[in-house]
């Protein structure tokens, strides 16, 4: 979100126009001189031409953001506040460095932050103080906050916790008001941390008591210490909400507040139906099933008669013999997520009737004969539910048809109007999903069915307000499905199928969907070794690549290469895998000077860690639109890459070499031991130039035609398992980042690169 809105004047538009027509004389020029013979094709002239042509193009740039009023003066202070929150408030630890800033704009700017402190409350500690800027954040965070409640958030672990963090921190303990601890790398192993790092509830008793935290979310691999944390939770009397690390039956029998609102437990519901009374607040309930240390302890008398006021809860566990009990005493609920038996689930839906539901979902264990018999009293229908997931695993019986128990169970939806989402997760080979045609108002519908061999008729999928459409099918399905149907409001398309699911010689399956998927925005693509080969998608801005193999996202390089008009609105691509570079520099070429202004150019390009300044300069530079100084294809394509990967001399990760940004890092510890084999597939050439248009120069189709001798050479050392030495990341790769390049224009500056760091990752 940008805070600038810019305003243009008659003037102003002129002159954009007027650039804009230069830009296009100068790209026709370009183009002339470039196939001409003569004193008129010296490289001095011709590279005098695009300096030319990359001037205009920074001055049209210019021009583009024009005046830009500052929101503070045509805004009320307080809908400035609103807005400044809203593009800082994050979970990723740089709400204080953001607002730091922001406050360099000018001295209006500063005074504003500053005197706001409900702007500052959320303080994030990073990772000791490899971080030099943490302690100085903290402070400022924790001064500039005046007396208000501060949300703590910690990543663990914190090796200089004791000696530089707490003191600061323990003078303002009594303002916590949330904390989050974030758990360690996915890499990096409960075993493998120092023997000296700080645990989760030293932290926790570092600060000393914290008698006004009312929210503590655990998101650690490690579980705490049972004692150490009880007596954590005689020192925070006013605690609300426990999520991420489960309390066991003790704890909350004897140790939590009654007055909690939402807690995760490993206890059984046999044990809380004994305690649940107590907890007159009580809104959100989450049981998890029970870990292998966990003692059972059964209650076979526990009876209850008061109504909970319960309105959510996710329940994990089994067996769910007392389920019942607990859907009898909680009216209110309108979230509701279990695990259950198809016989247990016969037994709650009839206590389900006036339940007003918004959210609903199902997770079918099969299990033995009599634990699979569905014959349900009653099956309401619940006329405001909003989402409905459904899953069905296991072993699949034989005493009653499955086939009537799943129509059985959808007349809880059958005919909605109201339901806006539907999940259906199954390893079925057979399924009848005829409810969706009922569904008049659905606008997000995942399908994820792996083995199913056929839909009974394509036509019950058809549901022309759908908004959202995600695919996990076997090939022949997703190609029937989204090459048939029509969906004139599909804005978001996600398409996976695995890998194994192919048939032999079947490879170069095409997704062509022609006209019918005329709103399409993002697509996510999944589908390994599936040919990209689509004609018209006229809106898609966004394609996002899930596979981590070359095949798919060479093959799209090549597609937008030949047919850039398949996608005029195409401006961002998603990489999960590093592409080829040759292949990617030739496309930002093509389309990014074409003369047609209908098809617009590609802005943004993200990796999925960091590259060499050797590609990153000129990349940066083809997405703003600028010609560039490059290698040559030879140097940056993977016939290159292959002499230092294969190389069992030199160093380096799996992405170090595939990004030509060889390091010297250490190996990431978890992965020492990782190969890269599920990774490097042998790759086949599938293009034919003569469908390009604009027709390729004659050095652009020499290249290309000889991809398959390129490929060769990649294919021959696989062959020869020449990669296995080679490690699939090192400690710089490892992090979770990923590298965006971008040249569009925000806030009144050209943005020239960032690292994102997503969240959960």
């Amino acid at each position: 979100m940008a805070l600038y809105v810019p305003f243009f004047s008659p003037k102003e538009k002129e002159l954009f126009s007027k650039l804009e027509e230069q830009r296009v004389a100068l790209l026709s020029q370009i183009a002339s001189i470039s196939q001409a013979t003569g004193d008129e094709a010296k490289p001095e002239h011709i590279r005098s031409f695009k300096n030319q042509y990359n001037d205009v193009v920074e001055k049209k740039i210019n021009t583009h953001r024009g005046p830009l009023s500052d929101p503070l003066t045509t805004l009320p202070i307080e809908l400035f506040i609103l807005l400044v929150k809203e593009i800082i408030s994050r979970r990723d630890g740089t709400s204080t460095k953001d607002l730091l800033t922001l406050s360099l704009v000018n001295s209006q700017w500063r005074r504003a932050l500053v005197s706001e402190p409900t702007l500052w409350t959320d303080i994030a500690i990073g990772n000791g103080l490899k971080d030099t800027e943490v302690l100085p954040r903290v402070y400022t965070g924790l001064v500039l906050s005046g007396n208000q409640p501060i949300h703590l958030a910690i990543d663990h672990p914190a090796p200089d916790w004791r000696e530089h963090i707490v003191p600061i921190l323990r003078p303002h303990a009594s303002r916590v008001r949330s904390l989050i601890i974030w758990p360690p790398s996915s890499t990096k192993l409960a075993e493998e941390a120092p023997t000296d790092d700080v645990t989760i509830c030293e932290i926790l008793h570092s600060l000393g008591p914290l008698p006004n935290l009312r929210q503590l979310e655990l998101e650690s691999k490690y579980r705490v210490n049972e004692l150490e944390f009880t007596n954590f939770l005689n020192s925070a009397p006013n605690i609300r909400s426990i999520t991420g690390d489960h309390l066991t039956f003790h704890q909350v029998n004897d140790c939590v507040s009654h007055e909690m609102e939402t807690f995760t437990t490993f206890a059984t519901l046999d044990q809380l139906l004994t305690v649940l009374p107590r907890f007159s607040r009580l809104t959100t309930l989450i049981l998890e099933d029970l870990s292998d240390e966990e003692p059972v302890f059964r209650h076979s008398n526990s009876s209850l008669m008061t109504q909970l006021p319960l309105q959510s809860l996710n329940y994990r566990q089994s067996p769910a013999d007392n389920l019942p009990k607990l859907i009898s005493i909680t009216p209110n609920l309108d979230d509701i997520g279990i695990t259950i038996t198809w016989k247990i689930l016969a037994e709650i839906l009839p206590l389900m009737r006036d339940f007003r539901l918004r959210n609903f979902a199902l997770y079918i264990k099969c299990k033995g004969p009599w634990e699979d018999i569905f014959q349900p009293l009653d099956v309401p229908h619940f006329q405001g539910l909003k989402s409905f997931t459904f899953h069905l695993h296991g072993r699949q019986d034989s005493r009653e048809s499955e086939a009537e128990k799943v129509e059985r169970l959808f007349c809880i939806i059958h005919s909605s109007i109201s339901l806006q989402k539907a999940i259906f997760v199954t390893d079925r080979r057979h399924i009848s999903l005829e409810v969706i045609k009922t569904l008049s108002n659905l606008r997000d519908l995942t399908l994820d069915a792996i083995k199913m061999e056929g839909i009974e008729s394509l036509s019950c999928l058809q549901q022309r307000h759908l908004e959202s459409l995600t695919l996990y099918l076997s090939p022949h399905l997703i190609y029937k499905i989204v090459n048939t149907l029509q969906y004139p409001n599909l804005v978001s398309l996600d398409l996976a199928c695995e890998d194994k699911l192919w048939p032999l010689g079947d490879r170069e399956f095409d997704i062509n969907p022609r006209n019918q998927l005329s709103s399409l925005y993002s697509i996510e693509w999944g589908l390994k070794g599936v040919k990209w080969h689509t004609t018209s998608l006229p809106s898609l801005r966004i394609i996002k690549f899930k596979d981590r193999t070359l095949q798919a996202t060479s093959d799209f390089c090549v597609s937008m290469i030949l047919r850039p008009h398949d996608c005029p609105s195409l401006e961002q691509v998603e990489f999960l895998q590093y592409p080829e570079w040759d292949l990617l520099y030739i496309m930002l070429e093509r389309r990014n000077f074409l003369h047609d202004s209908s098809v617009c150019p590609i802005r943004l390009v993200s990796m999925p860690s960091s590259i060499g300044l050797v590609l990153r300069q000129p990349l940066n530079g083809l997405l703003r639109g600028r010609f560039v100084n490059r290698g040559s294809n030879q140097d940056v394509s993977l016939a290159a890459i292959c002499e230092a990967y294969f190389d069992p001399s030199l160093a380096g990760c799996h992405f170090c070499h595939m990004s030509l940004n060889c390091c010297s890092e250490p190996i990431s510890i978890g992965v020492t031991h990782m190969q890269v084999d599920f990774l490097l597939k042998k790759l086949i050439a599938r293009q034919d130039l003569t469908t390009a248009n604009p027709p390729l120069t004659e050095e652009e189709y020499l290249w290309l035609e000889k991809r398959q001798e390129r490929y060769d050479i990649w294919n021959r050392l696989i062959d020869e398992e020449m990669m296995r030495f080679r490690p699939y990341v090192c400690e710089k790769h490892e992090l979770g980042w990923s590298y965006l390049s971008t040249g569009f224009s925000f806030a009144g500056q050209h943005s020239r690169s960032a690292i994102i760091f997503y969240v959960g990752n």
